[in-house]
């Protein structure tokens, strides 16, 4: 599956890679069952056998409550069409993916045109959305283990990412509220290597995860506080 991308939100390769992870994450023991069960398939030929009536569109779906998402690829025109990543629950507050597939004359496909949408026009609001955490973050006590701290920074993180007025210049300016209020506890707040140039960067994480509870598990990791 060959991934190139227009978005320049999604141009760089390392976050690229990303997303198509979940894509052949979502797809795999199906794919494998597939391949056990036919003689030198292609994946045009496995989205084919997938393939269900969705109204007047006929759609291959995939599904993954690990991912809390739902894969779909538009098969109404032949060979080429759209597909969505869209999340399963939470999606008044969650980003989403959209894309364009092709078969190439081997079978297999061409995904193009990746981009991810935020969510516009559902009445979300970063601001209002955050205030617990706000709150939450600068009332922490420490003395209760850092993580007790890591959990509200990275609830911002999230809930600021998939924001439906986030755009991403705006990832710095969450990132500077984070680290202020880290030092409000006289602690500095940096981010883990996989959390920075070149590998994706922590608002990058938080649009590519479509469950806020296990962001917020993974994310701990990657929040390094230390004393100031």
């Amino acid at each position: 599956m060959d991934t190139s991308l227009d978005d320049p939100v999604l141009s760089w390769p390392a976050w690229a890679g990303k997303v198509r992870g979940k894509f052949e994450s979502m797809v795999e023991l199906e794919w494998n069952m597939y391949c056990f069960r036919n003689s030198d398939p292609t994946f045009f030929e496995f989205l084919v056998s997938k393939e269900r009536p969705g109204g007047n569109r006929r759609v291959a779906k995939f599904f993954s409550g690990k991912e809390n998402a739902a894969l779909s690829y538009d098969l109404t025109d032949g060979r080429s069409g759209k597909g969505w990543l869209l999340p399963l629950s939470e999606s008044k507050c969650i980003s989403f993916f959209t894309f364009k597939w092709s078969a190439r004359a081997d079978g297999e496909i061409d995904i193009s045109r990746l981009r991810c949408i935020h969510a516009r026009g559902s009445d979300v609001d970063a601001e209002e959305a955050t205030v617990p955490d706000v709150l939450s973050a600068l009332d922490g006590d420490p003395g209760f283990g850092i993580d007790h701290l890591k959990q509200p920074l990275a609830r911002i993180l999230y809930k600021s990412s998939h924001a439906s007025a986030f755009e991403r210049g705006q990832a710095s300016i969450v990132e500077t509220v984070m680290k202020s209020m880290a030092l409000h506890h006289n602690c500095k707040l940096a981010f883990s290597p996989a959390w920075s140039r070149p590998n994706p960067q922590p608002d990058q994480h938080a649009l590519s995860e479509f469950n806020s509870r296990q962001f917020v598990v993974d994310a701990l990791p990657h929040l390094v506080l230390t004393p100031t």
